[in-house]
């Protein structure tokens, strides 16, 4: 896609800066003393990249550009207000390091978004998207995933301090948090009463942590019972589920 601005990435995430443009950490109200204040151009160059139409990439804060950043929150499950603070500013760049594009927030066939529980307003670093079933023909079902796995995917996330993946359906163990019956019956090797199909368990990859180090995390939320079961899948991947 092109954008007109270059999306620096690393395996810690993408930089919100277009290349060539300066950051400064400065007080804004929004953002907070010390926080990172992104510009204008800043975050229209991020929305056009992740498909979203502010209007053009001119640094001017206008309507297209406020209700694209509404759109961007919508999508994202934040608080709604059409300005880039501090949260949607770390949303964005988790949606462009993820690839998480405004086309893969699917809502089911009667056009209509599903009725989300409000607790998912609780976990800052997992859009509901992120937990629909791959299969491109139920809907998604992230409004059965279950609050406990998701609590313990955003804790995860604190705890580690880096961006976790939801495994795509072309990754380690055929994706997603949520999976119907039918596209967990399509997997190789899927269990009929799969935590899955419950919306109890997730697949994760985890970027730039030991796996030593996530898997002794893992083993601390078993023993405190928050988590029934987890493995190793592959290097840099894990499932867990819930009871």
């Amino acid at each position: 896609m092109t954008t007109g601005c270059a999306i620096r990435r690393s395996r810690y995430g993408a930089d919100p800066t277009p290349a060539g443009w300066a950051v400064h950490r400065v007080y804004r109200p929004d953002v907070g003393e010390g926080g990172l204040a992104v510009t204008i151009k800043q975050v229209q160059c991020l929305l056009t990249y992740l498909g979203y139409d502010p209007g053009g990439i001119d640094g001017l804060d206008g309507q297209k550009t406020r209700q694209a950043i509404r759109d961007f929150q919508t999508a994202e499950n934040l608080g709604v207000d059409g300005v880039a603070g501090e949260q949607t500013a770390i949303r964005l760049k988790d949606a462009v390091w993820q690839d998480r594009f405004a086309k893969d927030n699917i809502v089911p066939s009667s056009g209509q978004p599903p009725d989300l529980p409000d607790w998912w307003s609780k976990y800052k670093w997992f859009a509901p998207s992120e937990f629909r079933c791959p299969c491109g023909k139920c809907g998604g079902g992230i409004e059965k995933m279950h609050e406990g796995i998701v609590a313990e995917a955003n804790a995860l996330r604190e705890y580690l301090g880096v961006p976790i993946v939801i495994v795509p359906p072309d990754g380690h163990s055929g994706g997603s948090g949520y999976r119907c019956q039918s596209y967990n019956d399509s997997l190789a090797g899927s269990v009929k009463n799969s935590r899955h199909v419950q919306g109890k368990a997730v697949d994760i990859i985890t970027r730039g942590v030991p796996d030593e180090k996530v898997e002794a995390r893992l083993a601390q939320r078993k023993a405190a019972g928050k988590i029934r079961y987890w493995y190793r899948i592959s290097p840099g991947a894990h499932h867990m589920d819930i009871e």
